[in-house]
């Protein structure tokens, strides 16, 4: 009987061994990037003392990042689910290019004022409506749809200025970008507020809760009576709509459209996401995390350029912590494949 009461005891212990074993991965993997991010400033403060500046630190680098963001608080919601989302550089680069035809410039006579801003948005969330119907009615992994569509929108976008833009004749508009609100771009305040937004969708509604269900299980979801298919084209409505932002952000500070002010954007995000403690798995994760991952991509990116590191080189760095931060995320678990 003692030796049954030590054996129960053993398991007892070994069950509470993993427990705690589990808790402490879950804090580690919850908290490592706000500590790479505080790892990284030091860095680059040690190697150039002037990064540190709060001129610095709180303007050069925030001034920067309201694409970046936009694009990362549209696409978490989708890795979320374990989905993914390839059409960011078509859908971003055709939205600005839509804003380019209807918002007063050099080129049409068109004039429709914030009127533009809406249709711009309106194409662009209707772009991923279809990426989500595509998925769910014909059964299609997303990165195949997601992949095409984008370089639809690609060559959409070209269409629409034929090799010479006009130029933005609208100064109000232009005022999304320039217009200053404590010392920051109007752009970086409406990422923040869109932030706020997803952060209270994804913790504290329904479909927030769906979102982090359908990534964990989406069998045992669909088990339970929820429209699985229902949340993921809403969830692509929300990607597209936020990359439209992201285009009319962009074009806001260029002052003309063309497809090219959008390259370059998806790696980068999805650098942010994965960095920030977003699996690609879906299931954990979410957009603080993910805000935090674009603060640290745009961190580095600024440091090395104050460290004297070729321009050339940042590709390659974020190539190299994506592939890093994979390894930790799944260093006891297989990957499985996107949805």
């Amino acid at each position: 009987m003692s030796k049954k009461t030590d054996s129960n005891l053993t398991l007892a212990q070994e069950i509470e061994k993993q427990a705690n074993a589990a808790k402490i991965k879950l804090f580690f993997f919850k908290f490592m990037p706000l500590v790479i991010l505080i790892a990284v400033i030091n860095v680059f403060g040690i190697i150039n003392p002037r990064f540190l500046r709060m001129d610095n630190l709180y303007i050069n680098i925030l001034d920067t990042i309201a694409v970046s963001l936009l694009i990362v608080i549209g696409i978490t919601p989708v890795i979320l689910m374990g989905c993914i989302d390839l059409s960011v550089e078509g859908v971003t680069g055709f939205t600005a290019c839509i804003l380019g035809v209807f918002i007063a410039n050099t080129k049409t006579s068109f004039d429709f004022g914030f009127g533009a801003v809406l249709i711009a948005l309106a194409s662009a969330a209707f772009i991923g409506f279809i990426q989500g119907l595509i998925h769910v009615k014909l059964k299609l992994p997303t990165f195949i749809v997601t992949f095409a569509i984008g370089y639809i929108c690609k060559g959409l976008g070209l269409l629409t200025y034929m090799g010479i833009p006009g130029t933005f004749t609208d100064d109000t508009f232009r005022q999304l970008y320039f217009g200053k609100l404590l010392n920051l771009p109007v752009s970086t305040w409406l990422a923040f507020g869109m932030l706020i937004i997803a952060f209270l969708i994804e913790n504290y509604t329904k479909i927030g809760r769906r979102i982090f269900a359908i990534g964990n299980n989406e069998e045992i979801t669909k088990m339970y009576g929820i429209n699985t298919n229902q949340i993921k084209i809403l969830v692509f409505i929300w990607s597209g709509f936020c990359c439209g932002l992201a285009g009319v952000v962009a074009a806001a500070k260029l002052g003309y459209s063309i497809m090219a002010l959008s390259a370059g954007t998806l790696f980068p995000a999805l650098t942010a996401v994965v960095v920030g403690g977003t699996l690609l798995t879906g299931g954990i994760g979410g957009v603080l995390r993910s805000f935090v991952g674009v603060l640290i991509v745009a961190i580095i990116n600024a440091g090395m350029i104050y460290a004297g590191i070729d321009s050339s080189w940042q590709e390659a760095v974020q190539g190299f912590i994506v592939l890093i931060a994979v390894v930790i995320a799944s260093s006891d678990s297989r990957y499985k494949i996107v949805k």
